[in-house]
């Protein structure tokens, strides 16, 4: 998956580092994948990718946090 290669982390890391930040009750705004999410969509964005593969990208990531969030797929 593009996210774990650009990430450079197996996605349970990267759930695991989700989990952490909240059972430390960081807030959301401050949780590391809010800037990984950030990071890797300017990737996307800088390595040329159109804006309407974009759209169809970003949420599949995006959907990740729904998953940590809430415990379910949304």
């Amino acid at each position: 998956m593009k996210y774990e290669s650009f990430h450079r982390m197996a996605m349970k890391d990267l759930i695991d580092e989700a989990i952490m930040d909240e059972e430390s009750n960081i807030p959301l705004k401050n949780r590391l994948i809010k800037r990984r999410l950030m990071d890797f969509r300017a990737y996307l964005l800088d390595s040329g990718l159109s804006i309407n593969r974009l759209e169809l990208t970003f949420p599949e990531s995006r959907h990740f946090i729904g998953i940590l969030k809430w415990g379910c797929l949304i």
